[in-house]
């Protein structure tokens, strides 16, 4: 793909990687940089076809960069893969020109629907909905906890910190599965992830007797990004929380932030009078509405089983007014699902819909962010 000297092409090797890491260096910051040459040598799942730039024919230079960083969910029980659009970064001399927008359109065209069910991405507020995602999912929330909220912790809790090493990952995991499998929906990180973040992301990632935590220090600050207890009883639970955070207060720290799910050390804080962020939001894009469905029903007719709608046997019309959606429940099972294309509803037109409800809407339907009677938000997911 050309146009006006600018080549689109996709990461190939090495001096690729340089060259598109200098870039994000440069236009961007350091860290930038370091994070996209990190990701691109040694994430366990990156591939170098799904990450792409613009080069300007004439110079030769790298003048825009995006990538897709590959994510595997769990929805209760089914595993569903997701492409986080990353590295997003234009040129200030090639910008208005549409080049986000292509290689965005490539990355969809060629992975979403095949290799992903839907995308996610974060960044420029209100930006990302020109290309169809949705805000969706709370993130990036936190809880501000100022250390003389901290009570003494009882005496039989002691916290020693060791920073984790690649011996650490089976257990790592173990005790990460076991938290998270509390959320209907999280990812799933295997051993091979877990090495990935401590030998070459350098993630700060510290255990100790009873689990482990994600953190580092910003002056009198103490930000912590990640906590899970190995243990499965509560008042074991707040023992250590309340110990780990006397121990940040012992080590001269004046405020803790405390980001992750109000079932860990961020509801602790919440309990001793902390101060909440007001969370941001992902935005998300379902690759195909009639595909995910088929993917997430054996959830779906779970939930059917469990309701009054207990053997349902119908079709259902779901109309996102820019296409519709057909479901057919055989005793409560999905027995089809076919995307109808375009429904038109207005002036009278026959043949209606049982839902009619925009896409973006739909897409927090489906995530749980929002519930069909009211629209009210539920709790927050991992």
């Amino acid at each position: 793909m050309q146009g006006d000297n600018l080549f689109l092409r996709v990461i190939e090797n090495e001096k690729d990687i340089e060259r598109a890491a200098n870039f994000n260096a440069t236009q961007n910051n350091r860290w930038e940089g370091a994070t996209y040459g990190c990701l691109h040598r040694y994430h366990p799942y990156m591939a170098r076809g799904e990450s792409c730039f613009f080069e300007d024919a004439l110079t030769g230079e790298i003048v825009s960069t995006v990538c897709i960083i590959p994510w595997e969910f769990e929805f209760c029980g089914v595993a569903l893969k997701a492409a986080q659009i990353e590295m997003v970064l234009t040129h200030p001399d090639y910008r208005n020109r549409g080049l986000v927008r292509r290689q965005i359109e490539y990355l969809e065209k060629n992975f979403y629907g095949t290799k992903y069910n839907f995308g996610i991405i974060w960044g420029i507020p209100f930006y990302y909905r020109q290309f169809g995602y949705a805000y969706c999912v709370y993130g990036n929330g936190c809880e501000t906890l100022e250390v003389s909220r901290i009570p003494e912790a009882g005496e039989n809790i002691s916290i020693n910190l060791r920073r984790a090493d690649e011996g650490d990952t089976k257990n790592l995991k173990r005790i990460y599965d076991d938290d998270a499998g509390k959320y209907e929906i999280h990812l799933r990180r295997d051993e091979n992830y877990w090495r990935y973040l401590i030998n070459a992301a350098k993630n700060p990632v510290y255990v100790f007797g009873g689990g482990y935590i994600t953190f580092h220090r910003r002056g009198d600050k103490i930000i912590v990004y990640e906590c899970c207890f190995a243990s499965g009883d509560d008042d074991l639970n707040r023992e250590t929380g309340l110990a780990l955070l006397k121990k940040f207060k012992d080590e001269g720290a004046k405020e803790i932030i405390i980001s992750g799910p109000e079932k860990g050390l961020a509801g602790l804080a919440k309990s001793l009078g902390s101060e909440a962020s007001q969370p941001e939001q992902w935005l998300v894009k379902i690759a195909s509405v009639s595909d995910f469905i088929k993917k997430i029903a054996p959830v779906l007719e779970k939930r059917v089983g469990a309701s009054r709608f207990a053997g349902f046997t119908e079709e259902i019309i779901i109309n996102l007014y820019k296409r519709a959606i057909k479901i057919e429940f055989v005793n409560g099972n999905i027995d089809s699902v076919a995307d109808s294309g375009f429904l038109n509803y207005l002036m009278g037109a026959e043949g209606g819909a049982d839902i009619c409800i925009p896409g973006d809407a739909f897409t927090r339907l489906a995530f749980g962010f929002k519930t069909s009677a009211n629209s009210s938000t539920r709790g927050r997911t991992r």
